[in-house]
């Protein structure tokens, strides 16, 4: 099959949809009507030498007759003013010496005295523990029995023996104390409601038990009720029976 070539044409695809190109106008920028007066002052403020920050492009040699000349660098005499001026000082006061005390004193004989009034110093207790004579503080040293001669050694603190004092007199006031308590009559009541709780629970308990009791636990289970009801129905019954009762508490012993 031959294929066509087409070699001239005079079509163009940019040609097929003409469409009007619409250009729009950008709205004007703002500018402030003090534009001019802000740029200004900006530059007049910020006018610097050119070599202010970053320095010479090329350092400039000094001529040889340009060297630094003796007294050159002494700077110059500030100007006297009268400005400001010091005041003036008080004068320091002169010593206060009390020569008829002085002269009263005789420091010869006063030396005498104190030197036949002054009691000699005793050495030092030391001890020897080398034959090259090495000495050492025996107070310091642990061999002599310091703190037993102390007139607190082996006495009770005060703290404790007010502590002591005091634990005493609490068992002296628990011990004087009477050992039974009367039971008043709404503690009486009180306590029977609850014993009677109790019964009714327990043979709530029992009631709902298993009636074989083939098996060692429920056998165990089961005399732990009855001893538990038998034991509330006395208590009940004795509650009831008795009027005034005291109980006894151990927490006084």
């Amino acid at each position: 099959m031959a294929m066509p070539y087409i070699i001239h044409h005079d079509e163009n695809i940019y040609s097929l949809d003409e469409k009007a190109i619409i250009k729009l106008k950008k709205p004007p920028l703002y500018c402030s009507k003090f534009r001019k007066e802000i740029v200004t002052s900006a530059k007049e403020s910020s006018q610097k030498a050119h070599h202010k920050t970053m320095g010479y492009a090329e350092v400039p040699l000094s001529r040889p007759d340009e060297f630094t000349k003796m007294n050159s660098r002494i700077c110059p005499p500030r100007p006297i003013t009268d400005r400001h001026r010091c005041k003036p000082k008080p004068p320091i006061p002169a010593p206060i010496v009390c020569r008829k005390s002085a002269d009263n004193i005789n420091f010869r004989v006063k030396n005498i005295r104190s030197a036949v009034m002054t009691n000699p110093s005793r050495p030092l207790p030391r001890y020897v523990d080398t034959r090259n004579g090495d000495f050492h503080d025996l107070k310091r040293s642990g061999l002599v029995p310091k703190y037993i001669h102390q007139p607190q050694f082996g006495k009770i603190p005060k703290y404790l023996a007010k502590r002591i004092y005091d634990a005493n007199m609490q068992e002296e006031q628990i011990r004087q104390q009477p050992l039974c308590r009367f039971i008043t009559q709404p503690e009486r009541t009180a306590l029977l409601e609850g014993l009677k709780s109790n019964w009714q629970d327990l043979q709530t308990i029992y009631q709902g038990l298993s009636l074989m009791t083939d098996t060692i636990p429920k056998k165990q289970r089961k005399t732990a009720l009855e001893n538990n009801l038998r034991q509330l129905e006395k208590d009940i019954l004795l509650m009831e029976n008795h009027r005034y009762i005291y109980v006894f508490d151990d927490d006084n012993e």
